[in-house]
């Protein structure tokens, strides 16, 4: 994969710099919800300007809010990064090696049934890093793998959540989970 692509932008980031700290485990782009409000509201208010529904007073007000939201809209759409084909099938691959491994890492939906799962050994997957990945891709993801190239099932599925999201995949990790 390229080196300097990034899943999470300055607009995921604390004080909105490339630098800071990320505030999310999803990165804006992939909250389609968000986006999709985002511009319902410009388009509210865009259309109460356009039918003359704003007080005189307020038209100034509205417009900069528009302004505003237009602008939050555009740096949240243009954080995604631009993935040449090669790197998209990068991520394909990555995506589904990741998604064997968690798969593995699951306990299946037979034991959960039959109360055969240890809460101890479930929280160590959950929380101990066990999951061999690809260092320069869970870095581009804002995880920080161990010295072994390992990261934990929680910061794995985060992954598989963020590469499934941008190839437009279904991302359920659920779903990863065997029956017997």
């Amino acid at each position: 994969m390229e080196a300097g692509i990034t899943f999470f932008g300055a607009v995921d980031r604390k004080d909105k710099r490339a630098d800071g700290s990320i505030l999310s485990t999803e990165p804006a782009w992939a909250m389609e919800q968000s986006i999709n409000d985002l511009k319902e509201e410009i388009t509210g208010i865009d259309g109460r300007l356009r039918r003359g529904e704003v007080p005189s007073n307020e038209v100034e007000n509205a417009r900069s809010e528009m302004k505003k939201l237009k602008s939050r809209h555009d740096e949240i759409v243009g954080s995604k990064p631009k993935l040449c084909a090669k790197d998209k099938d990068e991520l394909a691959a990555f995506r589904t090696d990741l998604a064997e491994k968690i798969s593995v890492s699951l306990p299946t939906h037979d034991a959960i049934h039959k109360k055969l799962v240890d809460p101890r050994r479930e929280m160590n997957f959950q929380k101990t890093p066990c999951i061999k990945v690809d260092t320069g891709l869970a870095k581009s993801m804002g995880i920080e793998p161990n010295s072994k190239g390992q990261v934990s099932r929680d910061e794995a599925v985060m992954m598989w959540k963020i590469a499934s999201k941008y190839l437009g995949e279904q991302n359920y990790s659920e779903a990863l989970r065997m029956e017997k």
